[in-house]
């Protein structure tokens, strides 16, 4: 059986292979953080194209933009927008998601419990029962 070799030369990246080991294991965390800081971003974008409501000139939803014209899947477009608005009530998430101590699908999950329950009790979560949460999770 062959053994599958990942290229890992590219118009991108052709010198990745010829970095040392050292080099590639830092390199490596240094686009990781890289990442999460990029997907930090992006969430505050988001949040402000939602304020603006500047998707509604050509979508119905931001969720809708964030698929037709962003190119997320229907899921990476519902977990960015959920931590994006998690982010707004709790800001402490920001910091979290750049640390790697909090993913985007456990501050999607966290903002959906937080939705259902306003939904069922009218009333939205105080900010100390949600900095509980996302002590629990870390």
């Amino acid at each position: 059986m062959a053994t599958a070799h990942f290229e890992s030369e590219s118009a991108h990246y052709p010198s990745v292979s010829r970095l040392s080991d050292a080099d590639l294991l830092l390199r490596a965390r240094e686009i990781s953080l890289e990442e999460r800081r990029a997907g930090i971003a992006l969430l505050h974008h988001l949040g402000e194209i939602e304020r603006r409501r500047l998707y509604a000139a050509g979508f119905g939803s931001l969720h809708e933009y964030v698929v037709r014209e962003l190119g997320y899947s229907d899921g990476a477009a519902h977990r960015r927008i959920s931590a994006m608005r998690l982010m707004k009530v709790a800001p402490e998430v920001e910091q979290k998601l750049e640390q790697g101590k909090l993913t985007l699908s456990t501050a999607s999950q966290i903002q959906n419990f937080l939705k259902t329950e306003k939904r069922v009790t009218g009333v939205a979560a105080p900010h100390s029962a949600i900095r509980s949460i996302l002590t629990e999770v870390e």
